[in-house]
């Protein structure tokens, strides 16, 4: 009888800054045993999460802080009494996926954000995020029309692993000499081999010119095209928004087009009682009782106001963008 896992304990750190500093004690510590009619433990740590996944912008993307660093050791205790210890890191975004994406989705690790027709104001500086982590963004390229003005590398790249290669710099696969039969070779449990590089995670990388095509190249040569339209409004003033996108990093959006405004106040009030009284010591007038003057004033209000609320609601408009653009309003509203 093959054995079963009985209960599991898994040990949490969050944290942010440099990889590595997290604190002797976990930030959140979970105990689940088994459902007799289930053959897994599953733990769910999305939300736990998200509370230490804070974005901090100010509209500076020098300073901007939108990720955090998790790890984790999981004790699995199984039903013949024995135990293993499975531990792991991953760095976290505050990111989301639809329902149709299933259990789980794997966020870009390149270009991260889901429109690749990009509308800008000219004389901005332009800003695009992408994915630098493992497996991600090894170099962005900017274009004016067919003419190469600036690249920048970002991360790894990597090598196709080969079999006699006939290019000198490739990483192969040798045969496997003294291998029983002869001629064997070895095997390779990778297909891909980083050839150098540094490596960050996030980075907003900023162009401060407009480029027409920006191209992102992952650390396996595949290739992401971005067009890039320069819009010089002569009618109305372009505001730009920054918004948490679904991959969980700030994105610009510019809105060239009318802005109108407006505002909803609510408030509660009540009858106040305006008359007022001051004592005399001689009743000297009609309007006075007992030697105190009574009076109201003519300038004083009978209602008055509390709990006002005021809601201030401002509508922007895109101008004609492509249809592509639906998704990337649905993710501003979803915010």
């Amino acid at each position: 009888m093959s054995k079963t896992i009985s209960n599991a304990t898994l040990r949490l750190w969050i944290y942010q800054g440099q990889f590595g500093s997290r604190t002797a004690d976990p930030t959140y510590t979970l105990y689940k045993e088994r459902i007799s009619e289930e053959n897994s433990i599953v733990f769910e740590v999305s939300e736990l999460i998200r509370d230490y996944t804070t974005v901090t912008f100010t509209g500076d993307f020098a300073a901007i802080n939108q990720t955090a660093w998790v790890e984790w050791e999981m004790t699995r205790t199984f039903s013949d009494t024995t135990s293993d210890v499975v531990i792991g890191s991953g760095i976290c975004f505050n990111g989301y996926g639809y329902f149709e994406d299933g259990i789980n989705p794997e966020l870009s690790t390149g270009l991260m954000q889901s429109n690749t027709i990009i509308y800008h104001k000219k004389g901005d500086p332009f800003y695009l995020p992408v994915y630098t982590g493992l497996n991600g963004s090894y170099s962005v390229k900017y274009y004016d029309g067919a003419s190469l003005e600036k690249t920048v590398t970002l991360g790894m790249k990597s090598k196709k692993i080969t079999v006699n290669p006939t290019l000198e710099d490739n990483w192969t696969v040798d045969d496997c000499k003294g291998c029983s039969p002869a001629g064997g070779k070895y095997t390779a449990d990778m297909t891909h081999i980083n050839i150098g590089g540094t490596e960050t995670i996030v980075t907003t990388d900023a162009y401060y010119d407009t480029p027409s095509t920006v191209e992102i190249e992952d650390m396996k040569g595949n290739k992401t095209t971005c067009s890039v339209f320069e819009i010089e409004e002569c009618k109305f003033t372009p505001y730009r928004v920054s918004f948490l996108n679904k991959f969980g990093v700030v994105q610009n959006v510019y809105f060239f087009k009318r802005r109108d405004e407006s505002i909803n106040v609510t408030k509660d009030s009540y009858e106040a009682n305006t008359i007022t009284s001051s004592d005399t010591t001689t009743a000297t007038s009609e309007g006075s009782i007992f030697g105190t003057t009574v009076n109201y004033s003519l300038n004083a209000p009978t209602k008055r106001f509390f709990n006002v609320k005021g809601k201030k609601k401002l509508k922007l408009n895109t101008g004609f963008v492509d249809e592509s653009f639906n998704e990337v309003i649905q993710q501003i509203l979803l915010r």
